[in-house]
């Protein structure tokens, strides 16, 4: 029986120099490194614990495709792993978006590990907003997002990603636009700040004590 929804997370392989890069530019790799799976690690713990009560199916699509048996080591228990494919950033999501559709599902999440203020309530809010909505936008503080969730009348959308200007002030704003020009209105979660610089490390420790 299809699981009614799936959660994927998009992670890289944890080695310095090749995660966090422009973090990694002002604090140096190995620092950079520790952040990462510092939020990677209790997302991970998170979702696996919310994973029964929101009924959804957990996906981790990993990069690169050799780090199959390194990354099931450091985020074990996921109902499926998934290598990423080649491309840019769209056309990554949109491969695994539409593997998660494919599988028969009313609603799939897709976000990264670079989100410290995401809990798996804004899970439950985007899954619930779907009930309204083909699809629901987790929009970040620098123009960007931090949670997609599309239901399958939104797949029309998966289309479009490829071209969508990724780690851009309108990236957020240019996946609206590409929706709007295929006639779907989705819904909007509370905005939140990504950490992918020294700034976003310093605010998410004073505000949150986090780090």
């Amino acid at each position: 029986m299809p699981l009614d929804a799936w959660v994927v997370v998009f992670a890289k392989a944890p080695v310095a120099g090749r995660v966090k890069t422009r973090l990694a530019a002002e604090v140096g790799p190995e620092m950079a490194l520790r952040v990462y799976q510092r939020m990677a690690e209790p997302l991970w713990r998170a979702l696996l614990a919310s994973r029964a009560e929101l009924g959804y199916g957990l996906c981790l699509a990993y990069d690169p495709p050799e780090a199959a048996a390194s990354m099931k080591a450091w985020l074990p228990g996921a109902d499926a792993y998934l290598p990423q494919r080649p491309g840019n950033l769209g056309e990554r999501l949109a491969a695994a978006l539409r593997w998660s559709l494919d599988q028969g599902t009313g609603r799939v999440t897709v976000i990264g590990t670079d989100c410290p203020g995401f809990t798996p309530e804004h899970l439950r809010q985007g899954f619930q907003a779907c009930d309204a909505h083909p699809f629901v936008l987790g929009p970040a503080a620098d123009g960007g997002f931090y949670a997609l969730t599309l239901t399958p009348d939104a797949r029309g959308l998966l289309d479009a990603l490829p071209g969508i200007p990724w780690s851009s002030p309108d990236t957020a704003s240019s996946l609206l636009a590409a929706a709007e020009a295929l006639g779907l209105k989705g819904a909007s979660l509370p905005e939140l700040r990504d950490l992918d610089t020294l700034a976003d490390l310093t605010f998410h420790r004073r505000a949150f004590g986090w780090g």
